[in-house]
């Protein structure tokens, strides 16, 4: 699909090109404060492991705050 040489007035849906704003990629590679992508952390296995360092941080002060 090709976009019109001059953006129209109203976003169109999905469009590159918006009135403001030009869209260079919709899948971009985006590093987290670790150095780690942020699409790394949508794993299962990634997201276990976000839950089991809050949680050891959080049960220091007593009781496993996600239960057993």
């Amino acid at each position: 699909m090709s976009e019109p040489a001059v953006p129209p007035l109203f976003g169109v849906h999905g469009s590159l090109i918006l009135p403001r704003v030009e869209i260079l990629s919709y899948n971009i590679e985006l590093k987290d404060e670790d150095g780690g992508f942020l699409g790394d952390r949508a794993s299962k296995k990634a997201l276990a492991a976000i839950f089991d360092r809050a949680r050891k941080t959080v049960a220091k002060g007593g009781q496993d705050p996600f239960g057993d």
